[in-house]
């Protein structure tokens, strides 16, 4: 079916947009023209208006939603506002879905920028739209949201994202079971490498020596017997057995 119309849904931090695309059946092969377009707001504006905008009550229902997109599922805020805003004549389907009983589902386009949730959506019964314009129109949307959503007014924006993103951080953390094993394995590995450096530097050791004592490394083969013999025997020319 022909895309005529796109209702790009947009995330942030403040909450869900609802924008339009105005003339998407001109545009949607454009992308010059899109991209150009999203650089400045005057221009903007004549391209995507604003249809709804749902602010978040509170820090958890941000975190909610958040997370549903980041695993790629619409949780039931997403659902309702998208029910709720998108246009009542292209909400429903007529004729053989009503007739069999089912459930209404959306038939608006709906412009996403994940691919995961488009799936999701789709499953719901929305119609999807992905595609690089769409992208760039939610990138349009990420530049312009305060002048879009007029509710948002001079509310700190930066600060709903820098809130947001601890939140998300702190739920994506989990603790390490093998963390009480870490240090002694670390332990081991540097007693090991210790070990190792030792025995190179006692081999050169032996190597460097024996040019002017072989003998010695027949008498005294243990590596730290051999460095104190030969702290006390130094030139043997010179030692004095007495």
């Amino acid at each position: 079916m022909a895309v005529n119309e796109i209702f790009l849904l947009f995330e942030s931090a403040p909450g869900l947009l609802l924008a339009r695309v105005k003339g998407w059946d001109q545009i949607a092969q454009d992308t010059d023209a899109v991209q150009e377009a999203c650089l400045d707001f005057a221009r903007f504006k004549q391209v995507v208006e604003a249809v709804a905008f749902h602010p978040f009550s509170d820090a958890e229902e941000a975190m909610e939603v958040q997370l549903a997109i980041t695993n790629g599922t619409s949780c039931p805020a997403l659902l309702n506002f998208l029910n709720f805003n998108l246009p009542s004549s292209l909400k429903k389907k007529k004729g053989a879905d009503a007739e069999a009983g089912g459930r209404a589902k959306s038939q608006a386009a709906v412009g996403v920028c994940d691919p995961a949730l488009g799936k999701s959506l789709a499953d719901a019964g929305f119609q999807i739209v992905f595609n690089s314009n769409v992208q760039e129109l939610h990138r349009g949307c990420r530049q312009h949201m305060k002048k879009l959503a007029k509710q948002l007014g001079e509310l700190p924006i930066e600060k709903f994202q820098v809130g947001l993103g601890h939140s998300y951080s702190r739920s994506k953390m989990q603790e390490d079971p093998r963390k009480q094993d870490k240090p002694i394995m670390q332990s081991i590995a540097l007693l090991d490498s210790l070990d190792k450096n030792i025995n190179a530097f006692a081999m050169k050791l032996k190597e460097w020596y024996g040019w002017h004592f072989p003998e010695l490394v027949k008498i005294c083969g243990d590596a730290e017997v051999y460095c104190k013999v030969l702290k006390v025997v130094q030139m043997k020319e010179q030692f004095d057995e007495h």
